[in-house]
């Protein structure tokens, strides 16, 4: 999966938009999106999720909304479980592109670089397939294949772009691991692991260069 960094607001992006509040759009689109929440359909509580279709006066062809829950209640493990159903709601669409604003995600303690790196981490993850010991290996049924963050400040584009880095070095790292784990088993044939990968490419000099140190 690709992963970029942008400024930017809601109402000047194309592609897929993952937001909760959606305040600006709804100004956008002349209360568009509080009509859509009044009929019920959704109410905010944590981990839930509603796609919408050609919303009006935007550039979308849809826009996620997804729940929350309060806002003095988002901590750390809220904001990962709403990554999480965010990516497992997009994986389920023909979507192949997506738009996330950090500015959605209130957590006080936090700051914007620590959000890229466990975005990039869970969206990584979750697109890992293992199919080395298969002859034929599935055609993946996912469509997502890029992520765009979006940050309010250009001051943060630099801390932001290096903690995606980090976040695709410490996946990368993580799936390699599993690799490990799985060929390890006193089940698996010497010749297996011929085909076992080696961390050698730039995401790994760059999680032994950039993660080590700190």
């Amino acid at each position: 999966m690709d992963f970029g960094i942008k400024v930017g607001t809601p109402e000047k992006q194309g592609g897929a938009c993952v937001t909760d509040s959606a305040k600006i759009l709804d100004k956008t689109t002349q209360g568009y999106i509080k009509n859509i929440l009044a009929l019920g359909d959704m109410d905010g509580k944590a981990n839930t999720s509603l796609l919408l279709h050609n919303v009006p006066d935007t550039l979308f062809k849809r826009v996620l909304l997804i729940g929350l829950g309060k806002e003095q209640e988002f901590k750390e493990k809220t904001f990962l479980s709403a990554i999480n159903t965010t990516l497992n709601t997009l994986q389920k669409t023909a979507v192949t592109d997506a738009t996330l604003f950090l500015s959605d995600f209130p957590i006080k303690e936090r700051a914007n670089h620590w959000k890229v790196s466990q975005i990039v981490i869970a969206a990584t993850s979750s697109s890992y397939r293992f199919d080395q010991l298969k002859s034929k290996p599935e055609k993946s049924q996912r469509n997502l294949r890029k992520l765009v963050l979006c940050i309010d400040s250009r001051t943060e584009l630099a801390t932001c772009e290096e903690a995606m880095q980090q976040g695709l070095a410490i996946a990368h790292g993580m799936n390699w691991a599993i690799l490990h784990r799985i060929f390890a088993h006193p089940r698996i044939s010497p010749n297996k692991l011929k085909i076992l990968p080696k961390p050698t490419n730039s995401k790994y000099l760059y999680l032994k260069k950039k993660i080590w140190r700190s």
